[in-house]
């Protein structure tokens, strides 16, 4: 799978490897793999999550986010049975739906401010966002109540779980909105703050780690 950026269109690519050929060529502005390499979950402005067939190349489901609004994000849980979304939205809610039918599951209401990242635990039991109220939210996957929350001093950019699902890592804005320049590492279970690191220059090229 490849993708095509432009201003505002992106184009996939969906490429069957052992013959290196094309087979099906998708408007979208972010495409990802389920994790059993089965499914490959396309965004659509405005509003649009498509599922299709890795195989084939074909479409298998469309979900519709509400009317209106600017979908933001989507992304498989790690058995790829659940699609976590967002939308860019002042008031925002997270919803999960099903893979298969594509029926929305939960919707996950609480943030005050527009989200600017998500994740499942690696075990798939609790979400975890990050929005720009300076809050990060955990909340358990099947009935949409939330857990704790975490306070921060800015506007949260970007989180990641560790492996063993018991760490989490966030970057925050300082007051002047330079991206990426502070960030936290915290034990999930107890919301202590490990380590927090400051003035991280971190170019796009660059990847970084946190292991525990």
């Amino acid at each position: 799978m490849s993708e095509e950026t432009g201003r505002l269109n992106t184009r996939a690519r969906l490429w069957d490897v052992k013959k290196g050929k094309q087979l099906q060529v998708i408007s979208s502005w972010f495409a990802m793999l389920s994790p059993d390499g089965q499914t490959v979950l396309t965004t659509q402005w405005p509003n649009k999550v498509i599922l299709w067939d890795s195989q084939t190349g074909r479409r298998k489901l469309a979900i519709v986010e509400r009317a209106n609004l600017y979908l933001d994000f989507a992304t498989f849980d790690p058995t790829g049975s659940l699609i976590l979304t967002y939308e860019l939205d002042d008031q925002p809610t997270l919803q999960t739906w099903d893979a298969k039918t594509g029926k929305q599951l939960q919707s996950f209401k609480g943030h005050t401010s527009y989200i600017k990242d998500a994740c499942f635990s690696p075990d798939g039991q609790m979400i975890v966002s990050a929005s720009l109220d300076k809050t990060v939210r955990f909340w358990n996957t099947k009935n949409g109540k939330q857990l704790k929350q975490l306070k921060l001093k800015g506007a949260l950019h970007s989180i990641l779980i560790g492996g063993d699902g018991k760490r989490l890592y966030a970057t925050w804005d300082d007051s002047f909105g330079n991206l990426n320049e502070h960030g936290i590492l915290w034990d999930i279970d107890t919301g202590k703050e490990i380590l927090e690191l400051k003035k991280m220059i971190l170019p796009d090229s660059v990847p970084m780690a946190v292991a525990s």
